[in-house]
């Protein structure tokens, strides 16, 4: 029954240790996925920057195109009068 315990400790020790090469190998995997994760959160950051630039350039645009409107407007009303 020893025996049996002991081959079967062996066995599960040599099948649950991870060799060195795998082990390096993953931990360059996670060290490239946190890279890649950081760069895609600063690229979100900056596109989130981008669209708050150009929700302002709208909001002037739309300004704009209401002041030539009234622009046109009040010189029609002028010319009519």
């Amino acid at each position: 029954m020893k025996k049996i315990s002991g081959i079967l400790l062996v066995i599960v020790m040599l099948t649950s240790c991870v060799s060195k090469k795998l082990f390096l190998q993953s931990q360059k995997e996670t060290a490239s996925l946190r890279m890649d994760s950081t760069r895609l959160a600063n690229n979100i950051t900056s596109l989130q920057n981008n669209v708050g630039s150009l929700e302002n350039n709208i909001v002037n645009l739309q300004k704009n195109i209401a002041e030539v409107i009234r622009s046109r407007e009040t010189k029609s009303f002028e010319q009519r009068n």
